[in-house]
């Protein structure tokens, strides 16, 4: 099995055309936070992997991904086959006639109407594959997400430790930490604490929420956010008397008799 992987060219600027943006020499890439700036365009990437490629993020629009299935390889029982196919790329690629017959059939072929490699819609435009590393990836970072959360012990987060979990841990996009943590059913709230005289943002989770710098929720559970963040204090777990015996017990040990 092996899937390859096209790679989207940096954002071209205004005064180049989309259309020959693989072939102009200079692109203008646009970054988050800094200016414009002209490089040299030196090459465009296309990958090819024999493993599902499951560290593309979620959502991620940079990478169209299509499927190409066979039989052949080096070591199976069709290698002599597979070689000689090999050996026929090798000897394409050598040749310059054919490369350039290649990129003219290229340049000239129709895209469908509606379709952008350089704004992809994955929604609508997405392979059966690009769809199956999505939802695959998605449930892997949400999973480890919440797993990592519980394991804190914590019911408020940190917008900051959030971010740090996410893209140092999890190795993912920063962006997602709203979409994530929402999924998980957390809420952010503004809030201060540790003695800062500005607000910062909190994650808290499902049936907690922030009054007066303290962590509060059911059953009368209230800590101070400086305190929480540091030594989390654990709701109080509800009696649970569900066999006679058990009252009995209960009885005994009070003392009430």
């Amino acid at each position: 099995m092996h899937w390859a992987i096209g790679r989207r060219l940096p954002k071209p600027s205004s005064q180049w055309k989309p259309a020959r943006s693989c072939t102009n020499n200079y692109l203008g890439p646009i970054r988050s936070g800094c200016s414009a700036e002209q490089i040299e365009h030196c090459c465009c990437f296309l990958f090819t992997t024999n493993h599902l490629p499951l560290w593309i993020e979620p959502e991620d629009r940079r990478y169209y991904i299509i499927e190409i299935d066979h039989d052949g390889h080096a070591t199976g029982p069709q290698a002599d086959r597979f070689v000689a196919l090999v050996e026929r790329v090798y000897a394409f690629m050598d040749d310059d006639r054919a490369l350039a017959g290649l990129y003219r059939a290229l340049m000239e072929r129709r895209i469908a109407n509606g379709f952008s490699a350089k704004t992809l819609n994955i929604a609508r435009d997405a392979t059966p594959i690009m769809r199956r590393i999505q939802g695959a990836s998605e449930k892997t970072v949400r999973a480890l997400l919440a797993e990592t959360l519980e394991g804190n012990g914590q019911h408020a987060v940190p917008e900051a430790d959030v971010v740090r979990l996410i893209r140092e841990d999890l190795k993912q996009n920063p962006n997602s930490t709203r979409h994530l943590m929402t999924e998980l059913g957390w809420s952010k709230f503004k809030a201060k604490w540790d003695g800062k005289d500005y607000v910062r943002a909190i994650w808290v989770r499902e049936g907690f929420w922030i009054e007066r710098g303290s962590v509060r929720g059911p059953r009368g559970y209230s800590q101070s956010i400086t305190e929480h963040l540091t030594t989390p204090l654990l709701p109080e777990e509800e009696d649970d008397i569900s066999t006679e015996s058990d009252l009995v017990a209960l009885v005994l040990e009070e003392g009430m008799y």
